[in-house]
């Protein structure tokens, strides 16, 4: 499906979904914060690895409804690490 200037993935069920990753984050507070267009009605779980080799191991930072749509903004305490990789996955 092309989404243009999205990204796109595809959901657990093999169907496709769009969104936008609004760029650029902020760090204030030391609080590393960004935002995603959401879709109505999906879950999202933003999670965090420190490492990517194998094997990796993800950590919640926290799993928001988004029901209504719209922009959801995501925050993240400092990190400990020098390097941070994010991922976010819906249902």
């Amino acid at each position: 499906m092309p989404c243009g200037r999205f990204y796109a993935a595809s959901d657990v069920d093999g169907g496709a979904i769009c969104g936008n990753v609004l760029l650029p984050p902020a760090i204030s507070s030391n609080v590393l914060q960004f935002q995603i267009m959401a879709q109505t009605n999906a879950t999202y779980t933003v999670q965090y690895t420190t490492n990517l080799t194998p094997s990796v191991t993800w950590q919640t930072v926290e799993t928001i409804n988004g029901s209504a749509g719209g922009v959801l903004q995501i925050n993240d305490s400092p990190p400990t690490n020098t390097s941070r990789f994010y991922r976010i996955g819906a249902q």
